[in-house]
């Protein structure tokens, strides 16, 4: 692998003092060679190879420490990329997981209230729902079956209003209305003896039959 630059030590100039100036050209490119481009460059001057053999391993050292911070550099490099791809995963998901709780949190509150509403609106009942729970608490019975015609039929004109007020259970207005229904005959053989008793009375005072 090539590189750009490299060290060279105050050394390796004192120990090329001695050389003439071929054998210090001869030495400087030798070690500019190695060091730069990691080749070896063999001289015919035995003088110049000596000296190389002994700045070689510094120079060996320094290229060596070279390769392993280019490695480290490209292992942080995809440290840094796999850290932010996890990133905007870990992000991506946590958008996703928002928006589900969101929505499921919306759709649980919307179908909450469409419940709240639905049990607070009233939805006016079929003449045989009606029929239904009359059948239930008076039994199956001609009387049965009138009294709920009359009810739906009633109510019904009324658009399914008790005075002013919507109606919100009809089971509950029909087990009214029965037992209104019950009052009033409980309350016909009282008029009939209150009238039975006021012509004995009349009769008594004034001799006269009604």
């Amino acid at each position: 692998m090539e590189r750009d630059s490299f060290i060279f030590y105050r050394s390796f100039f004192e120990a090329s003092k001695p050389l003439t100036t071929e054998q210090k050209s001869a030495l400087f490119d030798t070690i500019c060679t190695f060091a730069l481009d990691h080749e070896d460059k063999q001289n015919d001057d035995p003088i110049v190879n000596a000296m190389f053999s002994l700045i070689k391993p510094q120079l060996e050292a320094n290229y060596t420490r070279f390769l392993n911070g280019k490695k480290a550099k490209q292992k942080q490099t995809i440290s840094k990329t796999e850290a932010k791809h996890k990133q905007k995963v870990s992000e991506a998901e946590a958008n996703v997981n928002v928006n589900v709780n969101d929505n499921v949190n919306v759709n649980v509150n919307v179908n909450e209230k469409e419940k709240e509403k639905r049990k607070r609106s009233f939805s006016a009942p079929s003449l045989l729902e009606v029929k239904e729970v009359f059948i239930e608490k008076l039994g199956n019975t001609k009387n049965s079956n009138l009294e709920a015609e009359l009810f739906f039929n009633f109510y019904g004109s009324k658009n399914w209003h008790v005075g002013k007020t919507r109606m919100k259970n009809y089971k509950m207005a029909v087990a009214g209305w029965i037992t209104r229904k019950k009052l009033e005959k409980d309350e016909r053989p009282n008029k009939q003896e209150r009238i039975n008793q006021l012509q004995a009375s009349t009769e008594r005072q004034f001799g006269v039959s009604l």
